[in-house]
């Protein structure tokens, strides 16, 4: 072993391993500070003089908290610019220097103060660059920086309490195994837990010792769905001999046990023992569960260690024999399952990893518990529509789509083409009708609008009624209500019918407005008033 040797930070030398004990407040800032000043100029304490000298971005400085370097940083750069203005000017009335920076100017040639106080000065103000980091933050920046070697994200954020990855992993891992199990299946789950924090509460003592001591495992032979098929197979076995044993139960056997035991045929079956141990076989029978110890007392082993020999004539207690023997070959679900959750995966080369992600569905992101579960979906999407627009066995099915896409617009283009040529006849043939039938019709407008206008001027000229006469009006009132009673009043004016004293009740009355509606009318029945005028039509 070294011996250890008192600190120097002139002498202590800057290659190699260098450990330095101390406690707090022994001045290990300002020790580092002095070691910093030292690889700036290359001080070499052995020879003398300077060699080649470090910047700031080529010195790394690893500390445990934000604060520590935040901190380390502002007393590394007033060290450096109280060694710049020292070898620069010297001593200074208004100036102190401690012993350090005198003995470090001495041992360095005069000639070669003012570079050494240039450079002291540059390193000042690339301070803002060191580097400087918390232990964290120096992995986050490797990480980041390999992030091809290490497989991982370009962007991390630091994860204060992991007790939330750690949930969403056991979650995650429940989704996985337990939510397809079926309702006889879950039972296996008893020596687990019934949620996710169950699990993770198992999981406690597993984490802390692998931080304690990391190994490595060989994964399991067997995954959770195949110990849980092994328990539901043992477990329908179960109950196929635990039904056999309940209706051998008997009041009868009660009796004879009871009767045995009073006689003394049965060593160490106490009476006030036996009538609470009866009294949970009476509750077991009826479908409750048992303790194991309690059931295997009625065995026919049980009993004839007991001494009673007629317990073997009776095929009751070699079911409960049966029974228990099949309850103490249960299959150790937690402990298996604990071997799966102690599993590792197998070390991997770069290049195994590297041809594993370009193969596997999904990118790294799988790893990034902070994400949501949205933020997954989207990313999941954003890989399945990069597959199918640049992976070549798709290529046949985007040509064909591309294909369709341009038949369906071509198509609706030809459609549109077709119904304006349409459209554009029928109002030329419009136009044409109007003007041939109406010669006063000297410039259209709106031809459906100018040809009723001018329909209902000629009928108004040759005293042919219209739709809009009073006569036509009450024609087709008429027509629609034969049976109701005569009207109190009529009003007409502007081309508007008003037929008051109308019965709401009477019958038709209630249609009536709906039939004049579809003879081409406006109508409306208010309270006992009629309301009718020609409906306007384009």
């Amino acid at each position: 072993m070294s011996e250890i040797k008192k600190l120097d930070p002139l002498t202590l030398p800057l290659t190699g391993l260098q450990v330095i004990e101390a406690s707090a407040g022994t001045g290990k800032t300002w020790t580092l500070a002095a070691l910093y000043v030292r690889l700036v100029l290359g001080h070499a304490p052995e020879g003398g003089g300077v060699t080649q000298g470090l910047y700031p971005p080529q010195i790394l400085v690893m500390t445990f908290t934000d604060a520590a370097t935040a901190e380390l940083r502002g007393r590394i750069r007033e060290r450096l610019a109280q060694a710049a203005r020292y070898f620069h000017h010297g001593e200074q009335p208004d100036f102190d220097v401690d012993d350090f920076l005198r003995t470090l100017r001495s041992e360095i040639e005069p000639g070669r103060w003012p570079a050494c106080a240039e450079r002291l000065d540059v390193a000042a103000q690339w301070m803002d660059e060191a580097a400087i980091f918390t232990i964290h933050g120096w992995s986050s920046r490797m990480l980041k920086n390999h992030a091809f070697d290490s497989a991982s994200l370009f962007q991390q954020s630091r994860v204060e309490d992991s007790q939330q990855l750690k949930l969403a992993a056991a979650q995650d891992y429940w989704r996985k195994w337990f939510y397809p199990l079926s309702s006889d299946q879950l039972g296996a789950l008893q020596a687990i837990g019934s949620s996710p924090q169950d699990l993770l509460d198992q999981l406690g003592p597993l984490w802390a010792r692998e931080d304690k001591a990391p190994h490595l495992a060989t994964a399991p032979g067997q995954t959770p769905d195949v110990i849980i098929q092994a328990w539901e197979v043992w477990q329908l076995q179960q109950q196929a001999l635990a039904s056999h044993a309940r209706l051998g139960w008997t009041p009868e056997l009660v009796a004879l046990v009871t009767d045995a035991a009073t006689r003394k045929a049965i060593k160490n079956y106490r009476a006030n023992w036996l009538a609470g141990w009866l009294a949970q076989m009476g509750a077991w029978q009826q479908g409750e569960p048992i303790k194991p110890d309690t059931l295997q007392r009625f065995a026919t082993s049980r009993l004839l260690e007991s001494g009673w020999a007629e317990a073997a004539h009776h095929i009751a207690f070699a079911h409960i024999e049966a029974l228990s023997e099949h309850l103490a070959a249960e299959p150790p679900v937690a402990e298996l399952a604990q071997q799966h959750f102690e599993g590792r995966v197998a070390l991997q080369t770069a290049a195994q990893r590297y041809l594993a992600a370009a193969q596997a569905p999904w990118d790294l992101a799988q790893f990034d518990f902070s994400a949501s579960r949205g933020a997954r979906s989207r990313k999941r999407l954003s890989s399945v529509l990069t597959t199918l627009g640049q992976a070549p066995q798709w290529r046949a099915a985007r040509w064909a789509l591309m294909a369709l896409i341009v038949v369906n617009l071509a198509g609706i283009q030809l459609w549109n083409y077709q119904e304006q040529s349409r459209l554009a006849s029928k109002r030329v043939a419009v136009r044409d009708l109007l003007t041939s039938t109406f010669p006063d019709v000297k410039v259209v407008i709106d031809a459906p609008a100018q040809m009723t206008r001018a329909v209902t001027d000629l009928q108004r000229r040759t005293g042919t009624a219209t739709g809009a006469d009073l006569e036509t009006m009450l024609l087709q009132f008429y027509t629609m209500a034969p049976a109701m009673p005569a009207p109190a009043a009529i009003e007409f004016a502007a081309g508007e019918l008003k037929i008051k004293g109308i019965d709401p009740a009477a019958k038709g009355a209630a249609r009536m407005a709906t039939k004049l509606q579809g003879m081409g009318n406006q109508a409306q029945l208010d309270g006992d008033t009629l309301v009718m005028k020609q409906e306007r039509r384009p």
